[in-house]
This record gives structure tokens, C-alpha cells and sequence, in this order.
């Protein structure tokens, strides 16, 4: 039986890809353990169990990459509130 190489290797997979899992559109990513990860607009981030049904449609453009990070590591609200208030000097 032949086998097919893998197409989901680290390299291809660090930034945050448009994909389909389960026939639901979203963005698809690596989490910081190495586990795949998809959500969708309205969703949380979820494991991918079956990566035989995740389809990986092309990278996101930066928004969507930043958005999605920001997402990863919280939410929008927790990312705010963390980071440091910057003031501009005159």
C-alpha cells in the first residue's frame, strides 16, 4: 500500500491558515503544545481530532493572523487589558 507524505508538517502549519474541518469554514492553526487547533468565526478554538477531514485552503492575510493569535492567547479583552499602557512623549 503506498502512503502519502504528510501535508500538514510544522512548517506549513505555524501561521494560521484558512481551512474547512467538518465541512465548517475557519482558520487553522498549531497551538504552543503542537497540537492542531480550528475554530471558526463564532466558535473557540477546538482540537482537530480527525485530520483527514481538515482541508487547509490557503495562509491568512495579517489581520486574520494577528486576530486569530490574539484569540489563541485569551481573548480580545484579556489581550488589552495586559499589555502596557504606552504613552507618546511630546
Amino acid at each position: 500500500m503506498n502512503t502519502v507524505a504528510s501535508i500538514l508538517s510544522p512548517s506549513k502549519i505555524k501561521t494560521p491558515r484558512y481551512a474547512q474541518y467538518h465541512g465548517y469554514e475557519g482558520i487553522a492553526t498549531m497551538s504552543t503544545t503542537g497540537a492542531l487547533i480550528f475554530r471558526t468565526h463564532e466558535s473557540g478554538w477546538v482540537a482537530v481530532l480527525d485530520q483527514a477531514d481538515l482541508v487547509l485552503l490557503g495562509a491568512c492575510d495579517e489581520v486574520a493572523v494577528q486576530h486569530a493569535l490574539d484569540a489563541a492567547a485569551g481573548d480580545l479583552v484579556t489581550i488589552a487589558t495586559s499589555r502596557k499602557n504606552l504613552e507618546v512623549g511630546r
